[in-house]
């Protein structure tokens, strides 16, 4: 277990490298950085359903990835369905390319720079 508290973003990245899997146990977020940056260096990440997660997680294989709330369901899913290992080189590129910053403010454009 790691904890990741007061870290740069360099330090953050060394400690995900030597994890096995990102758990996010959050009640409240808005756009949890930590799992962008555990996708960004493929790492299959659990997290509770909290922010914008859903989002940020799709197309990640199931076996990558889980969104719940239930302690049960996380168990389970680790013990029966987590494979292991890094996430997909090819997914990691396009998350790569969906997380950047100029693809982020492509979004924000549509949306508060529509006309409609």
């Amino acid at each position: 277990v790691h904890i990741f508290k007061d870290l740069s973003r360099e330090e953050i990245k060394l400690k995900l490298e030597k994890c096995n899997l990102l758990f996010l146990s959050s009640l409240r977020e808005g756009s949890p950085q930590v799992v962008k940056e555990a996708i960004l260096t493929g790492l299959p990440v659990v997290t509770t359903n909290v922010g914008d997660v859903n989002d940020t997680l799709h197309g990640l294989p199931d076996t990558q990835h889980l969104i719940s709330n239930c302690s049960n369901t996380i168990f389970s899913w680790i013990l029966n369905e987590f494979e292991g290992g890094s996430l997909p080189e090819n997914i990691v590129e396009i998350k790569r390319d969906e997380l950047s910053v100029l693809a982020i403010l492509r979004k924000q454009e549509s949306i508060f720079l529509n006309d409609d």
